[in-house]
């Protein structure tokens, strides 16, 4: 006698869609995983390239800073005097800092120049809407360089020594130098990304120079990028 041909019962058919459904909800999670992943890694990196490009492009225009003409020598690196139109500045209570630095070149930070060396006076700050800007006093207006910065602040080394060998021998922030000579700048720049990754929103304190920067808390990175910049124009004669 042969043998009845049978189907699938209506329990195995449960069975076989629960299964189906447990298996599909575990790839629907690594999926998501994985995109959160790969946005968070995103996000990131062009965190980081944005703030590596920033540091290399002010790097290179503060170690201009000081250089003078071949019968002037040096000049001041940094422009701390009150009575001109721009000058270096510490934030009120922990805002952002200005940043005025000087030399002799060809172009400013925003490319004004008549292609002959002449004074130049960059100046660094955050606007309002957490724009780093530099203007130059030779094209005027202002050019963007980066957006996303919620802080900003800037401290000076100062050689108070005065033994014939340039050193650091403590930061101090703008105005607070002295007549001692600037033998270093010190910055820091606090990034956030543009949009939001999907992370826990937790309130963060970062440490930028001598400030507590406190940051209410939400869903977007951040990161500090600092350097320091030593000058290599000064007056010898000083230190």
């Amino acid at each position: 006698m042969m043998d009845r041909e049978r189907g699938f019962g209506l329990i195995e058919l449960m069975v076989a869609l629960v299964l189906g459904l447990l298996a599909s909800g575990v790839a629907l999670q690594l999926l998501l995983v994985n995109n959160q992943t790969f946005s968070l890694q995103r996000t990131s990196a062009t965190l980081e390239q944005d703030g590596q490009m920033l540091l290399r492009y002010m790097m290179a225009d503060i170690r201009q800073a000081g250089r003078g003409t071949a019968t002037d020598g040096t000049i001041d690196p940094v422009v701390f005097d009150t009575t001109q139109t721009a000058f270096a500045q510490d934030g009120v209570n922990g805002g952002n800092d200005q940043l005025v630095i000087n030399y002799f070149g060809l172009r400013d930070c925003q490319g004004g120049g008549n292609g002959t060396e002449q004074e130049i006076i960059n100046r660094y700050f955050v606007d309002n809407q957490g724009v780093l800007s530099c203007s130059g006093n030779l094209s005027g207006g202002v050019a963007e360089l980066m957006e996303g910065v919620e802080s900003f602040q800037v401290q000076y080394g100062i050689d108070t020594e005065l033994n014939g060998q340039a050193g650091v021998t403590r930061y101090v922030n703008a105005g607070a130098q002295g007549a001692s000579p600037v033998v270093t700048i010190r910055f820091d720049i606090l990034l956030r990304s543009e949009g939001e990754v999907q992370t826990p929103a937790v309130a963060t304190a970062y440490y930028l120079g001598d400030q507590l920067v406190n940051v209410a808390a939400d869903r977007r990175l951040r990161k500090v990028f600092r350097s320091t910049v030593m000058i290599r124009n000064f007056d010898w004669d000083g230190v």
